[in-house]
């Protein structure tokens, strides 16, 4: 993690300010009219490049975000002028005047990733109230924020003009170079953070960077991650030496040098470790274990991510002291920035993936259950049908016998009255069929609809035909209110009359001996309404929700004579 993140944006302004005159100006610019905005705002790794900037002894300047407004250091302002003070927060065409046409096409492939550079470019600057002709050249390299974005680009300028020192030049060479491979590192880096979601890649990538940087002579990544049984699972990579050179150690314990790291502290920065109050305190070693690598000097940072959650730890060693300093510490703080963030992305990844797999699954099974559930419901309508067919084959040769009981013994009263009753009964038998047979052709998709235009007033007439003689029987009081003129509907008369049957059906089992039976038949110009009403025994509320479910029925007496498979609506005493 960078410094600036632990200290927060206005202490990290504050630190800045006292950084040259550069840094003093960024305190005291007013940035409210520059693209970059307030710098206590800026991006966290804007912050760390600048951080850095200040620092060198190169001359530098970064171009920021879509507008490229500039940024430099004292010593760009030593080698260009001190009129370069009053340029900062411009965009990059405003501020280099006459030579920003050539730096357009340079910075174009490096915004598409490549490194370039403009060599011994002639530029008057003015310095000592004199100007001055001097060449310089400009190597541009991209700074990258995450996957497919670009944060802006940053140049080394060097002053190619007059003669130096070979020593010197030899120096600021070298210099050069460890200062571009460090960026270009830092880029590559970055570009394999936010271009990978593999978890194990990404450790070791850090691992390797954070070595790399640091001057460490071995590097190593303790994650603490869960597998997929959720059981705690602590993984280790290595850099700089085999990891079987480190396994037989194990784990880090959780003693006064390694635990601050491990439960989310500050940074540990060590000269020489083994010179520290916290050192050798702790059994059964008291030290390095036998056969160890020397270390002396020592960094260890921990890894946190954006909920807080401490994600392992990153611990660096030299055997000679004094290597690790404030600015490698503050290198391997931005790749932990970073590398928290790719680590969040590769977790919610591999969650996604997790849920993914798991939806899949309960689609398979859900799909397996429901083709089952059909099968079953074929099945059942096939057996419904069946049954149904099989029960009417006996029901014609009992009417008949009944009948022919009813010629042969005219004047037996009682064998009169069981003949009755077997044939009511058969009748009760063979509507059940018919219903039953219905149910199974419906579901089955077997109906047919033959539509035309039917005067509904004909498809309640032929509907109280056929109950007529049940409402008869119990001496109903039959009330009609019928329009005069025809009501037109389009549909099935067959199948029409069938369920104002079973409606008017209702209607006479349900209501007493001697009881009303009101009917009537309304119209309006897109619609018509029948409404059944009696003073039968009515229906409860819970049973409505389910009323038009195949075979609902209310609770029935004791007495189960008047069977029935239908539904009735409820309002109040009566029913329609």
């Amino acid at each position: 993690m960078d410094r600036s993140e632990t200290e927060g944006p206005e202490a990290w302004l504050r630190r800045i300010s006292a950084k040259g005159n550069v840094g003093a100006q960024i305190g005291a610019h007013d940035w409210s009219a520059s693209p970059l905005g307030y710098p206590a705002t800026w991006a966290q790794s804007m912050r760390t490049v600048v951080d850095l900037m200040l620092e060198s002894p190169l001359a530098m300047f970064v171009a920021w975000g879509p507008e490229l407004a500039v940024v430099y250091n004292d010593p760009l302002v030593e080698c260009l002028g001190d009129k370069l003070l009053t340029l900062i927060g411009q965009p990059l065409e405003e501020a280099w005047g006459k030579i920003a046409p050539d730096f357009g096409p340079l910075v174009a492939p490096v915004l598409a990733g490549q490194i370039n550079c403009l060599k011994d470019e002639p530029l008057l600057i003015r310095r000592n109230d004199e100007d001055e002709l001097h060449n310089f050249t400009f190597r541009f390299s991209l700074i990258p924020e995450g996957e497919n974005r670009r944060a802006g680009v940053f140049c080394i300028v060097r002053k190619t003009t007059g003669r130096v020192e070979d020593r010197k030049r030899a120096r600021i060479a070298e210099t050069l170079r460890e200062e571009t491979g460090i960026l270009e590192l830092l880029n590559e880096t970055g570009a394999l953070l936010a271009s990978t979601l593999d978890l194990k890649t990404l450790l070791q990538s850090i691992t390797d960077a954070g070595t790399q940087l640091s001057g460490a002579r071995f590097g190593a990544f303790f994650y603490n991650g869960k597998n997929a049984q959720g059981e705690a699972l602590l993984l280790f990579t290595m850099s700089g030496a085999p990891i079987e050179a480190f396994q037989k150690f194990g784990v880090p314990r959780p003693t006064a040098i390694f635990s601050p790291t491990f439960h989310g502290g500050a940074p540990i920065r060590s000269a020489d470790i083994t010179k520290d109050a916290r050192y050798g305190k702790s059994a059964p070693h008291f030290g390095m274990p036998a056969g160890h690598p020397q270390v002396r000097s020592y960094l260890a940072l921990p890894v946190i991510s954006r909920s807080g959650e401490v994600l392992g730890g990153l611990f660096f060693g030299h055997p000679e002291a004094g290597v690790f300093t404030d600015r490698s510490e503050r290198m391997v703080r931005g790749v932990v920035a970073q590398a928290a963030m790719a680590i969040d992305n590769a977790r919610l990844y591999d969650q996604a993936h997790t849920a993914a797999e798991e939806r899949k699954s309960l689609l398979a099974s859900e799909r397996s259950a429901r083709a089952e559930a059909e099968r079953l419901s074929r099945t059942k309508d096939e057996f419904l049908a069946m049954l149904a067919h099989e029960l009417r084959n006996p029901l014609a040769p009992i009417s008949s016998s009944a009948n022919v009981l009813n010629l042969l013994f005219a004047d037996e009263p009682r064998v009169r009255q069981t003949s009755a009753v077997i044939l009511r009964q058969v009748g009760h038998m063979t509507r059940l069929i018919d219903d039953l047979l219905d149910v199974s052709r419906v579901t089955r998709g077997l109906i047919k609809l033959e539509l035309k235009a039917v005067d509904f007033r004909s498809i309640v007439s032929g509907a109280l035909d056929q109950t007529r003689p049940l409402m008869d029987v119990k001496s109903h009081q039959i009330v009609q209110q019928i329009p005069a003129e025809p009501v037109w509907v389009l549909g099935d008369q067959t199948r029409l009359t069938q369920a104002t049957a079973n409606i008017f059906n209702n209607a006479a089992k349900y209501t007493r001996a001697g009881g009303l039976i009101e009917i009537e038949l309304s119209a309006e110009a897109h619609w018509l309404q029948l409404r059944v009403r009696d003073n039968g025994s009515g229906m409860s509320r819970e049973l409505l929700p389910t009323v038009f479910d195949l075979f609902t029925q209310g609770a029935r007496t004791l007495a189960r004579s008047q069977g029935g498979g239908g539904a009735r609506i409820d309002a109040g005493p009566a029913s329609g």
